[in-house]
């Protein structure tokens, strides 16, 4: 080789260059940021069903607290949301038996209610349960 072809030997990089590493960069950003994207939509989807699920439970320890043959609907507020309630009697009254079959002075009957959970007036959650509602004959 000659001496000049030696000089002219280039240090640095080359338009092309420069844009394959900027093609490279910017494809591993979006594959990055559509993971970050796609792992903070399932901690949303995770911290919903988290709170669904605390609104369920604590509906259903209130939910143990009604008879539905004095009420067939209701609401009932607790500090985190509202509770309403509609019961639907599903069996005709039946007398409550004691372990010996002997009649005790109560009829029994089978509700199916419908639940709604009201949080700042938006329904979080309704589900549906089978309650079991009494009245004293005697």
């Amino acid at each position: 080789m000659s001496p000049n072809k030696l000089q002219r030997r280039q240090t640095g990089f080359t338009l092309l260059e420069a844009i394959v590493a900027l093609v490279l960069l910017s494809t591993t950003g979006m594959a990055l940021f559509s993971w970050i994207n796609t792992t903070l939509s399932g901690l949303n989807h995770a911290l919903d069903s988290s709170q669904k699920t605390h609104y369920r439970h604590n509906a259903l320890a209130l939910m143990q607290q009604v008879n539905p043959a004095l009420a067939d609907k209701g609401t009932l507020n607790s500090p985190d949301f509202t509770l309403n309630w509609q019961a639907t009697p599903i069996t005709p009254p039946t007398p409550e038996l004691d372990v010996n079959g002997t009649e005790q002075p109560a009829l029994l009957r089978l509700y199916n209610t419908k639940v709604s959970i009201l949080r700042e007036g938006q329904v979080v959650d309704e589900f549906s349960l089978r309650l079991v509602g009494y009245l004293r004959t005697g």
